[in-house]
């Protein structure tokens, strides 16, 4: 298992600095730029889409995974880029809407995770707070650690040991699993990093037999709302794959405790191919 990975939540950041500082003072700067008629936004791309790829960009977990201390990252507009040998990373952050609860700013932001140009990966997450900053903070927390670092990790060759996927020209894929992003009463129950990974593996036999790219996304979320309702969603590549979901809700929804507070878990896991020995 990834050892620096905190499994349930928002991720921690190390305290080596004061990361809330440094995107404060990024923001202090995009905003001083912006009223300089120099903001570095070019186009029609709103500010708010910026300024999340701009958190995005100093939140990247250099002291979780300190290989991107070699790699070359940048950040213009929208998009974060990230070099790392012979592969190049763009991470693309649209705002999608911002709505306002009494005195709660909710924010909802789609991001695209495309490796060289090639293979694009969907990912939405929510940020909240009493002010911008902390919407933009938290939707960027939740990207770095329920997507980035195992997307990162499986890059980078890290992997969750005990797990390998074979097709049928006896190619291998090694499984690297991501953080859990909770909330409600499932923060408060102890679930093995394996779990949902474990349910939906006999039900990749197909899948597994025909795979040839590099890398593949496996997102799954479940959430229970109104105390019984279920919403939930499994994909491999963004598409649905409804059989995950079905067998999900089946073994590990159907185990949840009925609460009138919203409840939900999420996790991407990734599979990366291994390199072949001469």
């Amino acid at each position: 298992m990834f050892n620096w990975f905190k499994k349930k939540g928002q991720m921690d950041i190390p305290q080596k600095e004061n990361p809330q500082q440094k995107v404060h003072n990024a923001l202090q700067n995009q905003d001083r730029n912006k009223q300089q008629g120099n903001n570095n936004v070019t186009g029609n791309i709103d500010l708010g889409s910026c300024t999340l790829a701009n958190m995005i960009h100093n939140l990247m977990p250099k002291d979780f995974l300190p290989q991107l201390n070699q790699a070359k990252i940048g950040f213009k507009d929208n998009v974060v880029t990230i070099g790392i040998g012979n592969h190049t990373i763009e991470i693309i952050c649209k705002e999608l809407e911002i709505q306002l609860h009494g005195q709660l700013i909710a924010g909802s932001y789609s991001i695209i995770t495309k490796l060289d140009n090639g293979k694009e990966l969907y990912e939405e997450v929510p940020g909240y707070g009493n002010e911008a900053f902390k919407v933009y903070y938290g939707a960027a927390q939740n990207y770095v650690s329920g997507f980035l670092l195992g997307y990162l990790a499986a890059i980078f060759g890290l992997f969750d040991e005990g797990y390998a996927l074979q097709n049928n020209s006896n190619d291998m894929w090694h499984v690297s699993l991501g953080n859990y992003l909770l909330q409600g009463k499932l923060q408060e129950m102890e679930i093995s990093d394996e779990q949902l990974f474990d349910i939906i593996l006999p039900k990749l036999n197909d899948f597994k037999s025909k795979m040839k790219d590099e890398i593949y996304g496996i997102k799954i979320y479940m959430c229970q709302v109104n105390g019984n309702e279920f919403i939930g969603d499994c994909r491999i590549d963004n598409v649905e794959w409804q059989e995950g979901i079905n067998e999900l809700k089946d073994k590990d929804y159907s185990n949840w405790v009925h609460s009138n507070n919203l409840m939900s878990k999420k996790q991407w896991i990734f599979l990366k191919k291994c390199k072949k020995e001469n």
